[in-house]
């Protein structure tokens, strides 16, 4: 069952929006699975628009990055709101 269970993955910034503090980005990677027709096929992913940008922060102060397409990223995938 944990198996099935993905919290995690790395992803490609395609844009920035620095006022909104959001990016479109891209899974990197394909997902696997198989069917009656094949053992081993894969399926691109589609872009993920919209997505909060996180940057660490505690009391007073906030650390941030310039964040630019091409970057690489991790994403969090959240089953339960904060």
């Amino acid at each position: 069952m944990l198996s099935d269970v993905r919290t995690c993955y790395p992803g490609k910034i395609e844009s920035y929006d620095k006022e909104k503090q959001t990016a479109c980005v891209t899974i990197a990677m394909e997902r696997v699975y198989s069917d009656l027709e094949a053992y081993y096929k894969t399926a691109s992913r589609t872009r993920l628009e919209d997505i909060p940008v996180y940057f660490t922060e505690a009391g007073d102060y906030c650390i941030t990055v310039p964040v630019k397409a091409g970057d690489d990223c991790l994403i969090w995938f959240a089953y339960r709101g904060y």
